[in-house]
């Protein structure tokens, strides 16, 4: 309610004007949509209570346009039954087996019963906060259905002319009275195809409506046929238009009420729910799109829910806020809650004086409107879409549009939402479950290694793969991760683990551990280990389920990706000492590729031991025990250390080891420009010896012992290489 104060405080003057005239134009539009509605309705036995049937929908109409445009955040939102929703009712009205005024009261009461229950539900998805959830409405689904929703409006438009597909009628062309009624509204759907074509302003189709209206009593009168007359040859609604209004409620009209044909239309009703709360959606996606802004649309729904129980209990229809009818109030200027209360306004003045006026509109304008109406729904949803949708996809839409218009709007929904599952599962099982692999070769743990030992990894590193997953596990995307695991154990050359990380997995299904369970019982039978890192205890206990005590005891459980490429290297160590030990050959190979790397290394310690020792006689060197910090985190450093003895683990805000240092690394190297804080943390690994290098002792240096200052830095610029490099 805040919300809607706040769009009336914005009311100006100059709405005033626009509000009102544009209120009024949307009035006639809004009413001559209503009007065909109402014909394709109440036709067959309700035709001839037709007079009470408008009566329903304008004041259905005039309830939800002034609840919203009281409460809702957009400023003018126009509300009706959308004609996709309207559909639904009529198949509602073809399936009640009665006749006379009990199909009539009954058939109203199923439209009071579809708006109160369809704005209890609103309301509930509303307070639940579950409406953003049908923004994920797949696209085919809502152009299927409205893409049915507009090949039936067709039908029941060419049905309200008299149109039909036996021989009979082809034959029947040959009288006049009945071309005549075919042609008229043929020409008054042509009228509109143009005016769209050229002109497309909101006004310009209400205008063509009642001229061609007044042009049609003109021809009657110029031929010298009555209404009555036009109203026996088809052209007119057959009605008792001297009936009183609906709706009373009154103790008569209860008892005539069959019950038990209302409580067979509830999945009918629920039907018509899904297919309103779809164009909700849609039109609120529309308008999102249009005016740039967001929605809060659980708030809308209830809104939604509550307009439709007012409207139900006031004796009105089912409906939500129009696209269509909203979005052309932005651009002429009129966007005010004015415009929606003339609309309500004019609907009611409407139901009061100028319900009479139902009988001198023909049925070929109705059609005709309606018609046009079906060509922009099938233009939009069916024939824009050809281009815009993949060939699955626009299948999907033509499947579910068929299925509405062969067997019915629940039928066509539950084929779409099945459709739409299964497709939703195909496709989310050719995301590929791994987000990325690698081998240790390209990565290594934080674990600081011997000289021989990174060689051995180099050589050998291709063996230990490590494959990081990603999203939700099930059995699409797990199976085509198995198949790609298994296919490795026969890969050259042969691993000696894997491992498999769940850090960023979300969830998974049972299936999707079946299929890697399998794959751990192959990697078992070739004496494969699986190191399994970051998993949860669901998927540890879930996986190690129906696993041997052997398989199992193969398993490597470690809590980060750290530790199992740490574990992992140990195994590739472990295998390279097996097949040295069964061909000798093997280590010679390995040591002479590494002498070059192992001289390098000696020369370069060689000379920062002579560097060490000098720096030590100038600015001093600190002693630490074991697990003892060497810098802290966010904690002042009052220079830079150079490691000299012993082993440190740089660490991060969690904890976790980055990577380990041995003698010559530098540990917070930006504190010898000045005194700042450490950006990681660095503890000693056991006894530990450092040299500090404070800005002012550099600075000392700089000036009186340069030579030593020279080797300082080229020391620090080979270790940031050599650091870059690994990283």
């Amino acid at each position: 309610m805040q919300e809607s104060s706040s769009k009336w405080s914005r009311f100006k003057k100059e709405d005033l004007k626009a509000g009102i005239s544009v209120g009024f134009v949307h009035s006639l539009g809004i009413g001559i949509s209503l009007l065909g509605v109402t014909s394709i309705v109440f036709a067959g036995g309700l035709e001839p209570f037709i007079r009470s049937g408008t009566e329903i929908w304008f004041l259905g109409t005039a309830i939800l346009c002034v609840i919203l445009a009281l409460t809702s955040k957009f400023e003018s939102p126009l509300a009706t039954t959308p004609l996709p929703a309207v559909v639904v009712l009529v198949a509602i009205a073809q399936s009640i087996d009665l006749s006379g005024f009990e199909l009539f009261i009954t058939f109203a009461c199923v439209i009071f019963l579809s708006a109160v229950l369809s704005g209890i539900l609103f309301f509930v998805l509303g307070s639940l906060k579950l409406a953003n959830v049908f923004r994920f409405v797949p696209f085919s689904v809502s152009a299927g259905v409205l893409t049915g929703a507009g090949i039936l409006i067709a039908l029941l438009a060419m049905k309200l002319l008299g149109f039909n597909w036996t021989f009979e009628f082809w034959g029947s062309l040959q009288e006049p009275v009945v071309l005549a009624r075919v042609l008229s509204g043929l020409l008054l759907f042509a009228l509109f195809l143009i005016a769209n074509r050229f002109w497309g302003s909101f006004w310009t189709m209400p205008a063509i409506f009642l001229l061609f209206c007044a042009a049609f009593h003109l021809c009657l009168f110029l031929l010298g046929i009555s209404i009555d007359e036009a109203t026996s040859a088809g052209f007119f609604v057959t009605a008792d238009w001297s009936s009183r209004g609906w709706p009373f409620y009154e103790l008569s009209n209860i008892q005539a009420v069959n019950w038990m044909a209302v409580v067979s239309q509830i999945p009918n009703v629920l039907t018509l729910f899904f297919v309103l709360l779809v164009l909700t959606a849609v039109g609120y996606a529309q308008l999102e799109i249009t005016t740039r802004r967001e929605f809060d649309w659980n708030s809308e729904f209830r809104l939604h829910g509550f307009a439709n129980v007012a409207s139900g209990i006031g004796g009105g229809i089912p409906g939500g806020m129009v696209a269509s009818m909203t979005i052309p109030n932005i651009a002429l200027k009129a966007n005010t809650p004015l415009n929606s209360m003339v609309v309500a306004i004019v609907m009611v003045l409407f139901v009061i004086f100028g319900i009479d006026l139902l009988r001198f509109v023909p049925l070929a304008a109705s059609s005709g409107y309606l018609l046009f109406i079906a060509y922009l729904l099938v233009n939009e949803w069916l024939l824009r879409s050809k281009g815009r949708l993949q060939i699955p996809d626009y299948c999907m839409l033509l499947l579910i549009a068929t299925t509405i218009v062969l067997r019915g709007f629940l039928e066509g929904i539950v084929l779409g939402l099945v459709l739409s599952l299964v497709f939703f599962a195909y496709r989310l099982s050719q995301v590929p479950l791994v987000e990325a692999s690698y081998s240790i070769r390209e990565k290594r743990s934080p674990q600081a290694r011997s000289i021989p030992d990174q060689s051995i990894l180099r050589v050998y590193g291709l063996r230990a793969r490590v494959f990081q997953l990603r999203g939700y596990a099930f059995f699409g995307s797990a199976f085509a991760l198995a198949k790609r695991l298994n296919q490795g154990l026969k890969s050259d050359p042969h691993p000696v683990c894997v491992t498999l990380d769940f850090m960023n997995v979300t969830g998974f299904d049972l299936s999707a551990l079946d299929s890697l369970r399998g794959y751990i019982r192959n990697a078992h039978a070739e004496n494969i280990t699986t190191i399994l890192s970051n998993a949860s205890e669901d998927i540890h206990r879930e996986l190690e389920r129906d696993l041997s005590a052997a398989v199992r005891e193969r398993l490597v459980w470690v809590d980060s990706e750290e530790s199992a490429l740490e574990h992992a290297e140990e195994l590739v160590l472990e295998f390279y000492n097996q097949d040295a030990a069964r061909d000798p050959t093997i280590r010679d190979l390995v040591l002479r590729s590494t002498s070059e790397d192992l001289t390098e290394y000696l020369n370069r310690q060689v000379t920062f031991e002579d560097l060490a020792e000098a720096l030590s006689t100038t600015c001093g060197t600190l002693e630490f025990s074991d697990q003892d910090p060497i810098a802290s985190a966010d904690e002042p450093q009052k220079g830079l250390q150079l490691l000299v003895a012993g082993r440190a683990s740089v660490k991060d805000s969690e904890g976790r080891v980055l990577y380990q240092c041995d003698p010559g690394a530098v540990i917070e190297q930006g504190s010898v420009l000045d005194q700042r804080d450490a950006s990681l943390t660095t503890v000693a690994e056991g006894p530990c010896r450092t040299v500090l290098v404070t800005p002012e002792q550099l600075a000392l240096l700089d000036t009186e012992n340069q030579s030593l200052a020279m080797s300082l830095y080229r020391h620090l610029v080979a270790w940031s290489s050599r650091n870059d490099a690994v990283a």
